[in-house]
């Protein structure tokens, strides 16, 4: 829509510009193309030529061959103003032209403004989500690691021996490879538990980078899209200063 309102206007601020200035070229060519009125005779002349000479004569201190210079023909002034009522005109359709422009930018801006919010507050709910899933990935990763760790221990030749020394047992070698055993089966789990848990943190973790680099993008657009409509503002009101005044503001 404001596309088609851009265009209308432009084109109606075309037509007017060519309308005023075929008209003002036509009138021009219409008074050049028209020949002087020739004066009708009369069917009675008058005799007041011959009793009233209306002509120069040369006066006694003139010379009989030189004439007296015709005044010169003033042009009028129809012309001169129309033209300058011209130039004003196409001014101010030209500050107009800009005038509207700038709006148009400036509704741009406006309207990516409000796209570019709307986007960051999405990325900052899409990121608030993916970070309270990597932080309980991560909770979960430190308790896997603590029993990771804990495992390693148990799995010591002393440890072992401490631990089947307070149990009841018939054969101590017996009873060290069944405790052995359980502790690497848990082992297995869990390494697998970590492993998998350390996978989804990396992935989280690159999302979570991915969506703040559109945020910290998103900003630096924002900011760039101010300054534009700091700098439209400003043209807007040294255009609308220097103006120039139409005839009928000059008339008042």
């Amino acid at each position: 829509m404001q596309y088609l309102k851009t265009k209308s206007l432009f084109l109606a601020f075309a037509i007017t510009i060519t309308s005023v200035v075929t008209m003002a070229q036509g009138s021009q060519a219409t008074r050049q193309s028209q020949p002087p009125k020739q004066q009708r005779p009369t069917k009675y002349p008058t005799q007041y030529d011959k009793i009233i000479d209306t002509e120069a004569k040369p006066t006694e201190n003139q010379p009989a061959g030189e004439k007296t210079e015709a005044s010169p023909v003033v042009p009028p002034k129809t012309d001169s103003l129309a033209s300058e009522a011209l130039v004003k005109a196409v001014e101010s359709l030209t500050v107009e032209v800009k005038n509207l422009v700038g709006e148009v930018r400036a509704s741009n801006a406006r309207q990516q403004i409000q796209t570019d919010i709307l986007r960051l507050t999405r990325t900052d709910l899409r990121i608030d989500r993916y970070e309270g899933e990597l932080k309980t990935v991560r909770d979960r990763l430190a308790l896997l690691e603590a029993d990771y760790q804990n495992l390693q221990l148990l799995l010591t030749p002393e440890a072992l021996e401490v631990q089947v020394s307070r149990m009841p047992y018939a054969n101590k070698g017996d009873a060290i490879r069944q405790v052995k055993e359980s502790h690497e089966a848990r082992l297995r789990v869990v390494t697998a538990e970590r492993e998998i848990a350390q996978r989804r943190e990396k992935e989280l973790a690159d999302v979570v980078k991915a969506f703040r680099d559109v945020g910290a993008e998103t900003e630096k657009r924002l900011q760039g899209i101010e300054e534009t409509l700091k700098k439209l503002a400003e043209t807007t009101d040294q255009a609308s200063k220097t103006k120039p005044d139409t005839p009928e503001e000059k008339k008042q």
